[in-house]
């Protein structure tokens, strides 16, 4: 089991991450572009960006604001390392001759650098690692209680 403590200092540095960048989420009511995705709208320092996330561990249902927070700049920070529309699909197994998907990437994208220059550093930091994510292991398995 987790030692609660042993997260203090990443817990509070995405806290803070938070603040400084006045970070929102909150469910959206449209249903997402395919079955496997989940929008919500985003909001940092004022201006809102509708996500689509791609909830596949059901951690939407926790409530937990600072996870979906993280599961928000994940899926950024996943596009944003992409190097284009197929590596993004590949990388996710979407149907790339979807053109709602390859809509929501452009724009997306188009956005990217007004939604990293809102940030503090030019950069989204989540500071759960996909590991952690993915075997609710460390940090991810605190936030998920």
């Amino acid at each position: 089991m987790s030692n609660p403590s042993k997260y203090h200092d990443e817990i509070d540095a995405i806290q803070s991450f938070i603040t400084e960048n006045k970070i929102s989420v909150i469910r959206n009511t449209i249903d997402g572009i395919i079955s496997v995705l989940t929008p919500v709208d985003l909001s940092i320092r004022g201006k809102t960006y509708t996500i689509q996330i791609n909830d596949e561990y059901n951690d939407l249902a926790y409530h937990n604001k600072l996870l979906q927070i993280i599961l928000v700049l994940r899926e950024l920070a996943t596009i944003n390392d992409t190097s284009d529309f197929l590596h993004w699909c590949t990388l996710h197994d979407y149907d790339a001759s979807n053109s709602q998907l390859l809509a929501y990437y452009s724009n997306l994208c188009t956005n990217m650098e007004e939604i990293t220059s809102s940030c503090k550093k030019n950069e989204i930091d989540n500071k759960v690692s996909d590991i952690d994510l993915q075997l609710n292991a460390g940090m991810n398995q605190q936030l998920r209680k």
